[in-house]
């Protein structure tokens, strides 16, 4: 229904605005409104067309990056979610290596595992409400890289005909420079299919893989992880997140910039003279108030204003009073409540917006329970998305004759599609993503609430957690930055230690054995 508000608006506004000169313009404006209002239901009025989509996506880049409120809204997000970075470990030695050779690698760093380029994509997952990360496999190593491919880029995703929510593949039409390295402009379109990572075919390369979809080649060692957000779950693309908030913020942007346009109306008179006496005495008192900046016979200003305290000393019979504005000005916070559905609209207080006396939650320890869960859900998206890009890469290397694990695939006898990587060799193939506390809790209440769960309020440790388990928890609770570089040196220090024990027991066994050889 905001939607059709803003397009009601924008009609209104183009009808009432101008002269006949500029109708040509004013009717490709309207129709452009119209087509907006005739293209918003798509495949079976289930989603938006994907024309619509791009405009969305489209107004909603402008928006955050011109907009102060859906800009604001958007980069608080991102400070909760992302701004204490994350931890990524395997409990495997093996597994933690492959894990770790994908997230560190400079190029997936450029594109997603550094913190910065992890809030970067996130902020683009609201603005567009889709990400799409392209999965480059080597086939010898099994080494994975991730590559994102522009939203506007995907024509269309299809899907299995027999299941709308299992995408199979995604049409992808891009521009292809001719000569990279020649720095010409000259370029071509190219259409290729991506299929889907979880794609029956991807799993298991045994299966057979067509060369093309309508005509166009599949790249089929190139398959694609999709996110989405915003919309309905039977729409096939997501939809920008601050959709509901463009016209709000429009809006309000409006109302304050017609404030700033009636204040500075409102300035250009301070004061009011009145002079009795004719126009000649009108011009006169013209002539001794106006500046002489402007004046041809020099540029130099002879008739300054008064200093700051002047004493105004005017004839009886004239009067000097300031300008009377109290019927033209409207209540300072009078377009709050549009600054309130802007919030309303992104899912964040009001507090976050610049006024922190509305509410009693802008601190670092308490946050209203909502906006918490809010944070705390797309934190789980990304653990998701990141567990599942850090197990692809794992499973890739258990299949890669070159690759540093070893696996085989198991298929369900009941469901042939459900195909499954097992590892080899590996006990416990378990990754852990692990984002810090979105809120910053007292550290000694902290500490001791891990305490008392590893001990049961007991002195000595009970069991519950392993040592390891139990030095990571209380690393993350001290926020220290690299947990696994300190994880690696208390392991050495510990070994170190214990060598020198069993050094040491092993001396005093050998004194004891002497003893006991020598005569009484």
């Amino acid at each position: 229904m905001s939607a059709m508000n803003g397009h009601a608006g924008e009609l209104l506004e183009l009808l009432q605005d101008g002269p006949q000169e500029f109708l040509i313009e004013r009717l490709a404006r309207l129709e452009d409104a119209l087509l907006g209002w005739d293209k918003l239901s798509g495949d079976g009025e289930l989603d938006f067309s994907r024309e619509s989509l791009r405009r969305i996506a489209k107004t909603a880049r402008e928006f955050y990056l011109a907009n102060p409120l859906v800009g604001r809204g958007l980069r608080v997000m991102r400070y909760y979610v992302f701004g204490q970075g994350v931890s990524v470990k395997a409990k495997d030695e093996l597994v933690n290596e492959v894990v770790q050779e994908f997230w560190l690698h400079h190029r997936n760093q450029a594109v997603l595992t550094s913190t910065q380029a992890m809030g970067d994509q996130g902020t683009s997952l609201s603005v567009e409400g889709n990400l799409f990360f392209a999965l480059f496999t080597n086939g010898f190593t099994g080494r994975v890289q991730v590559r994102s491919i522009p939203f506007a880029e995907i024509d269309e995703v299809v899907c299995d005909p027999q299941d709308r929510a299992v995408p199979w593949f995604y049409k992808r039409t891009w521009r292809e420079p001719r000569d990279p390295l020649g720095g010409g402009m000259d370029s071509r379109t190219l259409t290729a299919y991506y299929p889907d990572w979880q794609h029956p075919a991807v799993r298991d390369p045994a299966r057979e893989r067509p060369d093309m979809v309508a005509g166009k080649m599949i790249v089929w060692d190139t398959p694609i992880r999709h996110v989405r957000v915003g919309g309905l779950p039977d729409m096939t693309f997501g939809v920008p997140e601050v959709y509901a908030a463009i016209d709000w913020a429009r809006a309000y942007a409006r109302s304050l910039s017609d404030d700033a346009t009636r204040s500075a109306a409102l300035a250009r008179f301070v004061y009011r003279l009145s002079v009795g006496g004719g126009q000649q005495r009108v011009n006169a008192a013209k002539s001794k108030l106006g500046t002489t900046l402007n004046d041809a016979a020099g540029t130099e200003e002879t008739n300054p204003p008064p200093a700051r305290g002047s004493i105004a000393v005017v004839p009886k019979g004239q009067e000097l009073e300031p300008m009377r504005v109290a019927g033209a000005t409207l209540q300072p916070d009078h377009n709050r409540s549009l600054r309130t559905h802007t919030a309303a609209a992104m899912d964040l207080p009001e507090t976050f917006f610049g006024d922190a006396n509305v509410g009693n939650h802008a601190t670092a320890k308490t946050l209203d329970r909502p906006t918490e869960l809010k944070f705390a859900e797309r934190q789980e998206l990304w653990t998701g998305l990141l567990t599942g890009l850090c197990r692809y890469a794992v499973e890739q290397s258990a299949m890669a004759p070159y690759g540093l694990l070893q696996g085989k695939r198991v298929i369900n006898p009941f469901d042939p599609d459900d195909v499954r990587i097992e590892l080899i060799g590996v006990a416990d193939d378990h990754i852990d993503v692990d984002f810090p506390s979105i809120l910053e809790a007292d550290l000694v209440e902290y500490v001791n609430a891990i305490v008392e769960a590893a001990t049961l309020s007991g002195s000595p440790n009970a069991g519950i957690f392993d040592d390891k388990t139990l030095r990571r928890m209380l690393l993350v609770a001290l926020r220290e930055n690299d947990i696994d570089a300190v994880m690696a040196e208390i392991e050495a220090e510990l070994a170190k230690a214990g060598a020198e024990v069993a050094e040491e027991a092993e001396l005093a066994a050998a004194v004891r054995e002497l003893r006991e050889a020598l005569p009484q």
